[in-house]
């Protein structure tokens, strides 16, 4: 499970940017679905790890992003979702446009993008 380990950097992160708050009330993040981190998971290593701190009551808000490919001739596509899996596993991934091999560009991200708090 490296939701914990995922955790740990959210916390560290929110306690850092959060250092003048006297309190942590809710931490929204940006998570790709490539990441392959369970938000619920991650919620609960986050609560856990964060009892005691300014951030024991916080709660994660995600909004999770999809996967886009770019293919050398410049074409984007979405990466379907099938059942929860994912074709990232393929070797090689191919253009919906135009069949070349293409890279994922967006999808692998997770940064947080506002703390709220008093």
């Amino acid at each position: 499970m490296h939701e914990l380990s995922v955790a740990a950097s959210i916390l560290e992160t929110a306690l850092e940017k959060g250092r003048e708050l006297a309190r942590i009330d809710e931490i929204y993040l940006s998570l790709g679905c490539l990441m392959m981190l369970n938000p619920e998971q991650l919620s609960f290593g986050f609560e856990m790890l964060a009892r005691g701190t300014i951030a024991e009551h916080a709660r994660l808000r995600f909004e999770v992003q999809k996967a886009r490919l770019r293919c050398p001739e410049g074409h984007e596509t979405e990466i379907e979702m099938k059942d929860g899996a994912i074709d990232h596993l393929l070797p090689v991934l191919r253009c919906a446009a135009c069949g070349a091999p293409a890279q994922i560009v967006e999808g692998r991200d997770l940064f947080m993008t506002r703390i709220i708090g008093e």
